[in-house]
């Protein structure tokens, strides 16, 4: 378990909220979770992450009550748990996960500050938000109220990731995302850590500065099963990034589909979906080739990249056509309720989804009109 804990309410304010955040949230999980070695298959990993946090929150919540002149003392919590070739992260504020994968980073936390909420209303730029008065400004924190609402994201780890936890004193001094990426590629953590600690004096930073480095080693498993392992989670998260109705979703969206989701191990001949059968699920194709077949007439031949059954994700109708394997072939099949889920937890993306759900119908219905009328 790994976590940066930036606390805000003046100086001893502050110090106090991190210090209680960081003790109450680690209580709450070594009682929680089994211990490692043990069967953790059947945990519901956002519940008990987000109960951690509330746990967090009540705690600072109530110490404050107890001495007045520490009212309003907050933390913001950002917190890693890794194990068995995944992790789950908890988040509230403006600390921040990177990801470093395949030679480019991602950030896997949200900002919860108030320009961050300008910029996701479209109400300002990117570029305005630059040396914006309330860049810092906090619109949520552990601890200020009993309860906060916590993002939780669960993903895969792949041999080589790189990650790395830090608070907004970092990527004030670093705000350039390719500075970072530099920073993480720069020979071992150790060098890394070298060149970072001489940052904040040559670039006097005006906050503390806290970071927590972290890389994904190979364990004692058979290398071939883990590269193997490795690239089905890249490629996972790499067509999903290819199929046109998620062009719009970051990386954040991406993973939590990719983990929604289940692979479908096809043998050639395997039938995926059957005509006439009812179906609530969307496929997408990681590799391989599969055929589609209307009666007895072979229409169209998928593959990797390509998906199918979108239509099932909002309506459990029959399959309109069958679709088999040619070759051997990786499926990632997403049901409608994984489906909806993601759609409830991340509205906004939810919502984009739809758009370019309803482009494509839009699209399919013109094309059909037109055969009509030939």
């Amino acid at each position: 378990l790994y976590l940066v804990a930036d606390g805000m309410g003046g100086h001893v304010g502050g110090a106090r909220a991190s210090s209680l955040v960081q003790q109450a949230f680690c209580q709450f999980l070594h009682s929680h979770l089994p211990a490692q070695g043990e069967d953790c298959s059947q945990i519901p990993w956002t519940r008990v992450f987000t109960n951690a946090v509330q746990s967090a929150s009540q705690n600072v919540f109530r110490a404050a009550e107890i001495e007045p002149e520490l009212k309003g003392m907050g933390s913001t919590l950002t917190g890693l748990y890794c194990r068995d070739g995944f992790a789950v992260l908890a988040h509230v504020g403006d600390s921040r996960l990177y990801l470093l994968r395949a030679g480019e980073i991602h950030q896997l936390s949200i900002d919860h500050t108030y320009v961050a909420e300008l910029i996701a209303l479209g109400s300002i730029t990117p570029d305005q938000a630059k040396g914006h008065p309330y860049s810092h400004v906090l619109s949520r924190a552990v601890g200020v109220y009993e309860h906060v609402a916590a993002d939780v994201l669960l993903f895969e780890l792949t041999i080589g990731d790189r990650l790395l936890l830090c608070s907004d004193g970092f990527y004030d001094i670093v705000p350039d995302e390719k500075e970072i990426l530099q920073l993480l590629s720069s020979g071992t953590l150790e060098e890394v850590c070298s060149l970072v600690e001489k940052l904040p004096f040559e670039r006097t930073a005006r906050d503390n500065v806290s970071c927590v480095f972290l890389e994904v080693l190979p364990n004692g498993e058979p290398q071939a099963d883990q590269l193997a392992r490795s690239r089905e989670i890249s490629l996972k998260v790499e067509m999903l990034q290819q199929v046109d109705l998620f062009e719009s979703l970051d990386i954040r969206d991406i993973i939590h589909l990719v983990q929604s989701g289940q692979v479908l191990r096809c043998s050639a001949g395997d039938e995926i979906v059957c005509e006439g059968k009812v179906g609530s699920s969307l496929f997408v194709i990681l590799e391989g080739e599969v055929s589609v077949t209307i009666g007895k007439e072979a229409v169209s031949q998928l593959h990797a990249g390509n998906h199918f059954g979108e239509m099932s994700l909002l309506l459990d109708a029959p399959r309109s056509a069958t679709v088999t394997a040619i070759s051997p072939a990786l499926v990632l099949e997403i049901d409608s309720a994984a489906f909806n889920e993601f759609c409830s937890y991340f509205p906004r993306s939810g919502m984009e989804v739809f758009r370019s759900m309803a482009k494509a119908f839009s699209g399919r219905l013109r094309e059909a009109n037109a055969r009509l009328s030939a």
